[in-house]
């Protein structure tokens, strides 16, 4: 990647002076050539949702990896149960951070985005070139009756953009970071408990170590700097087609959980794969040299692909309707998001996104209703599924 920047910056300076008028130069934009997928959950644009929860679906459960020893029952389920599945000295617990009755429902969403491009060059309307910085933070709250958080998420995107024939393709690419984490209030409901008098106490089964490493301890979802590819067509002006790759590369330097990191793959400066070195990390491990039991076939990669439409129609002295619709897979999937479950056969999860809105004429407001139907929009949540519907609005840059 920094040889890509570096010859881009290079063929910058060496056009700039060569053809002189021809080019034009623009050194800083807050608006990038390549924009933001609108339906797409994670795309980084400012929005601020309310979000309803639809059917049976609630939120009152985080995922836990826990050390399986026979015949002992953990803190919140019997082993017994799942030790047939797992096949390994640890598995994926379910646990309940409240009661499921009082299970969260309702949803505020905020999230606020920034684009920065730098050092853009435009050879007249056939071809322009930008460095380009991304990034958001996701947060989440409970809106019954409170606003306990229940996480918080880090995106970032770096990289380079193009466009050719006055926008009619564009392309990105370059490297992408998604990390989760939990909200203070669920991790103060699994610290802290109640005895039958009411005293409060330490829960010493989560987040401590024994003989034989952790007991239970949270996971945390990290896709650090994966590579991505992206390109979308405009094959008129009111319809945006697209399609984009997020890829993990032979060396990389963290993806978290152990339970979703493929085996083949490298840990940046180390003599071992990122499987052994996250394994270890996250305790299920003794050591950098152990590997899996039930081993995972060489077509996992952890890919992840997304597509989708965009129309914008316009309305005179008002503003534009848009309509978008966006689709996620995850060969993450695949693991069933249980130790020892991963099958080539299992599917992949598929996300759907459909998104109905208003932009306000010489605006950057558009007032948006979604449907949602795949993973929760919380990375810490990847292994649970919902559907909702949101109403809110977004700010483009």
């Amino acid at each position: 990647m920094k040889r890509i920047v570096f010859v881009f910056l290079s063929m910058v300076l060496v056009l700039s002076c060569v053809f002189g008028g021809d080019f034009t130069f623009k050194a800083i934009d807050t608006r990038p050539i390549f924009e933001p997928f609108k339906a797409d959950q994670w795309s980084v644009e400012t929005r601020a949702q309310y979000i309803n929860l639809l059917g049976g679906d609630y939120l009152y459960q985080v995922l836990l990896c826990t050390r399986y020893e026979e015949g002992r029952e953990s803190f919140y389920h019997n082993y017994d149960k799942v030790s047939k599945l797992a096949r390994e000295d640890f598995v994926m617990e379910e646990a309940n951070f409240r009661d499921k009755q009082n299970g969260v429902k309702q949803l505020y969403r905020v999230k606020t985005g920034f684009s920065f491009s730098a050092l853009r060059i435009s050879y007249k309307d056939i071809v322009s070139a930008e460095a380009c910085v991304q990034g958001a933070l996701n947060l989440v709250f409970d809106a019954n009756g409170g606003t306990d958080c229940l996480g918080f998420d880090g995106i970032y995107f770096y990289g380079l953009n193009a466009s050719f024939l006055d926008g009619f393709v564009s392309m990105r690419i370059g490297r992408h970071h998604y990390s989760g984490h939990y909200g203070d209030e669920i991790e103060e409901s699994f610290m802290l408990r109640k005895d039958e008098k009411g005293r409060v106490y330490a829960n010493r089964f989560l987040m401590s170590r024994d003989e034989g490493g952790y007991i239970s301890r949270f996971i945390q979802y990290v896709r650090q700097d994966s590579l991505v590819i992206g390109m979308s067509v405009k094959p008129v002006s009111w319809l945006r087609l697209y399609a984009e790759a997020d890829l993990l590369t032979p060396k990389m330097h963290r993806v978290r959980p152990w339970l979703l990191v493929p085996e083949e793959i490298l840990e940046d400066d180390c003599n071992h794969t990122l499987e052994q070195g996250i394994g270890s990390s996250e305790g299920v491990y003794a050591s950098e040299n152990e590997s899996r039991k039930v081993p995972y076939s060489k077509s996992y990669k952890a890919m992840s692909f997304n597509f989708g439409a965009e129309v914008s129609i316009p309305i005179s002295g008002i503003g534009s309707v848009i309509t978008a619709l966006d689709v996620k897979v995850n060969q993450e999937g695949q693991t069933a998001y249980q130790i020892g479950a991963y099958s080539e056969e299992n599917p992949w999860d598929v996300d759907y996104n459909v998104l109905l809105g208003f932009n306000i004429e010489d605006s950057n407001i558009t007032a948006e209703l979604i449907y949602h139907n795949g993973r929760v929009p919380l990375m810490n949540f990847f292994w649970k599924h919902c559907s909702y519907w949101s109403a809110g609005f977004s700010i483009t840059y």
